[in-house]
């Protein structure tokens, strides 16, 4: 048997800061308007609220109602796009679930090597 226990530890602030510094840069905002270098470049001033949310993200008491949707876009593959199959489909995500499934992401990867 493997003791999994450390996947359930809360989240602490260094996994926090890890996830976003490696969101990848020049990415689209997602419906929330916030892009990756917003967080980069404020984290410390988001530091309260982003504890505050992973903490009850965590204790299963987020609201997520607000930020559990994305919308689809399509962009243009040509410069005059005319049929569907002329358009490429994206997922603009808020960045907060984006950054949770990013450090759960990263403790599973531990993980996966003793799992298979």
């Amino acid at each position: 048997p493997i003791d999994l226990s450390s996947l359930e530890e809360q989240f602490s602030w260094a996994e926090i800061v890890s996830a976003i510094k490696r969101s990848p840069n020049n990415r689209s905002p997602g419906p929330d308007g916030f892009t990756n270098e917003f967080y980069k470049c404020f984290k410390e001033t988001l530091k309260p609220d982003l504890l505050n949310f992973f903490s009850d993200f965590h204790a299963n008491n987020a609201d997520l109602s607000g930020v559990n949707s994305a919308s689809i876009v399509l962009l243009p593959k040509k410069e005059i796009s005319m049929e569907i199959k002329d358009f490429r489909p994206i997922s603009l995500v808020h960045s907060l679930p984006k950054l949770a499934t990013k450090f759960l992401t990263t403790r599973l990867q531990l993980w996966i090597p003793k799992l298979v």
